[in-house]
């Protein structure tokens, strides 16, 4: 069986409020679909993690999202700086002379 290919979709930027949601930099557009990419493989350096996002929204220039288990600040900041990777096959097909920016490099 082969491995799924993960694709850089943004990157956890920081918290926001006292809840445990995390701020988000979306490399997708629009820049709110990554919130539909759930689950997330969150990746720094050589260590990963899966987790399910619960939901988010636009707020202000960025995107914020709860994360399944995440319900404290002081827990959401040990996410920040963690790139976030989803299964290639989760993104949408594009039309014929439409490619993904990966696709391209």
């Amino acid at each position: 069986m082969t491995k799924p290919k993960l694709i850089n979709v943004g990157k956890i930027s920081g918290v926001f409020g006292i809840k445990g949601w995390v701020k988000v930099y979306s490399f997708t557009e629009p820049t709110d679909n990554i919130i539909k990419y759930s689950p997330w493989t969150l990746q720094k350096g050589t260590d990963t993690k899966s987790v399910k996002v619960l939901g988010g929204r636009v707020q202000g220039k960025a995107i914020v999202a709860e994360i399944e288990g995440i319900s404290d600040r002081d827990v959401a900041a040990t996410l920040a700086g963690w790139d976030i990777l989803v299964e290639q096959s989760r993104l949408p097909k594009v039309a014929g002379n439409e490619y993904y920016w990966f696709d391209l490099v």
